[in-house]
């Protein structure tokens, strides 16, 4: 759930302005714009090795992917059921469910499922 504060500080930041707001999200995630590495396959790599709770499984990738990938796949989150939707997993999540069921209840699809869905999108929107 990573990145999610930053897609949040971006969309109450620059509210009335979405090109503001597309310039603030360009500056979140400029690394991983028009960048081949960052392919369907990558993605998919990324997203669904574990829902560990330590960061052992995302060791060997760029530490700044954690918070601009989290930023994207917020936004699509907030896409798919409101802003209020992040603030209400992370609450879900501090009253001690872990973060598939939370997933599951608020999207009606497991984790497992969804990675190659997001990792669809995030790579058509990288591209």
């Amino acid at each position: 759930m990573e990145g999610g504060a930053e897609f949040s500080q971006a969309a109450a930041v620059y509210y009335a302005s979405y090109d503001a707001y597309l310039a603030e999200r360009q500056r979140d995630t400029g690394e991983l714009i028009h960048n081949a590495t960052y392919s369907e396959a990558w993605f998919n790599a990324y997203l669904g090795p574990s829902t560990s709770p330590t960061w052992a499984p995302w060791e060997t990738y760029p530490q700044w992917r954690i918070y601009d990938v989290g930023f994207l796949v917020s936004e699509i989150f907030a896409a798919i059921k409101g802003p209020d939707v992040i603030m209400q997993m992370y609450k879900d999540v501090a009253g001690g469910k872990n973060f598939e069921t939370v997933f599951a209840e608020t999207f009606g699809m497991s984790w497992a499922d969804a990675v190659p869905i997001l990792s669809r999108a995030l790579a058509k929107e990288v591209a």
